[in-house]
């Protein structure tokens, strides 16, 4: 079945891996104002995971009833993620002790990360070394691994079942892990609601009632949710803590889901539309992953041809600049050289 392409998608991934990068380049930094700006651009993952859940679940059930319906979905998703994550950790773990000098990390410390097993070694404090950005990757991969399944076995209406489940399971796991002293913003059953949250959306589309739904009510989940997490952030207490922190990914998911579904229904003629379509904001959708791989990387090889000894900060208008611009190289580079190469063998799995 032919699967509609939301180009403006492109644009919304684009602004999702960018929140990302600011988050990042602006770690450190001794302005309180700024740090408190950029902290919403943690929330690029969610929409990272809303955007995932969605686009891949709506590929699962339009796939469904094709012949070799696991093999092609984990084949595409194997020379889409893998090639580019294990060159990243190729150089880090190899190539870059040579460079900078230092000792070579252990294997039980290495291990984690080519597990996609990182984000529980950050849950639990077990010993690792690695990208700790990549964490996100390994949440998405958890729910590329059991998702198929429960596409390809449930009906649409246990699917819906499913997906109020692990809504659910994320609520009450956020609540008994956080009050026993555990990090609940990587673990993968902490966080899979976002990705249900995006299923929705193509339930909805599946189901054939996107058309009924206009771009006003998604805009009012968008901003009720919004809403909700702003009143629930000023007014309470720390005491409150466990209940906003049992709360608030679920209440971004939803912001993000009225944002994607809202970019759905945009006429392409709107000033929005034209934005999120424009050449800068469809390349970077489609370098996207490089970007969210490579940014790190860049950030400290620019932070080394700008560092001054007497400067108390490398963040600086230069310092940007050539950070931005590395990541782009980098991860253009990743793409025409590594990703893309494998990206041409998913024809031959339709």
């Amino acid at each position: 079945m032919q699967i509609t392409y939301y180009k403006s998608l492109d644009g919304i991934r684009a602004v999702a891996v960018f929140l990302v990068m600011f988050y990042h380049y602006f770690q450190g930094i001794n302005n309180t104002l700024i740090l408190k700006i950029v902290s919403i651009g943690q929330t690029g993952v969610d929409l990272f995971f809303v955007l995932s859940g969605f686009l891949i679940t709506r590929i699962l059930l339009n796939t469904k009833t094709d012949i070799h319906f696991f093999k092609n979905f984990f084949i595409k998703r194997v020379l889409r993620i893998f090639p580019a994550y294990y060159f990243f950790l190729f150089i880090g773990y190899f190539v870059l002790p040579i460079i900078l000098s230092i000792p070579f990390y252990s294997f039980s410390l290495q291990i984690y990360h080519y597990l996609y097993l990182q984000n529980f070694a950050f849950t639990f404090n077990w010993s690792y070394i690695g990208p700790k950005h990549f964490w996100s990757l390994s949440v998405e991969e958890h729910f590329y691994l059991f998702w198929p399944f429960v596409i390809y076995y449930l009906n649409i209406f246990y699917i819906q079942i499913a997906i109020i489940i692990m809504i659910f399971v994320a609520l009450i796991l956020r609540w008994i892990m956080f009050n026993n002293g555990y990090e609940v913003f990587y673990f993968t059953f902490t966080r899979i609601d976002s990705l249900a949250i995006g299923a929705i959306l193509s339930i909805i589309e599946f189901n054939k009632h996107l058309q009924k739904i206009t771009l006003v009510h998604f805009l009012c989940i968008g901003i009720i949710s919004l809403l909700i997490a702003g009143l629930l952030f000023i007014s309470f207490s720390g005491s409150a803590l466990p209940f906003i922190q049992l709360s608030k990914y679920t209440l971004i998911s939803l912001f993000y889901f009225g944002i994607i579904g809202a970019t759905i229904k945009l006429k392409n003629s709107s000033i929005l539309s034209k934005l999120l379509q424009n050449k800068f904001f469809m390349y970077s959708g489609k370098i996207s992953y490089g970007l969210y791989i490579f940014h790190i990387l860049a950030f400290r090889f620019a932070n080394y041809l700008t560092y001054n000894s007497n400067q108390k900060s490398t963040h600086s208008i230069l310092n940007f600049c050539l950070s931005i611009i590395t990541a782009f190289l980098f991860s253009t580079i990743s793409y025409y050289l590594i990703e893309q190469r494998f990206l041409k063998l998913k024809s031959k799995f339709i």
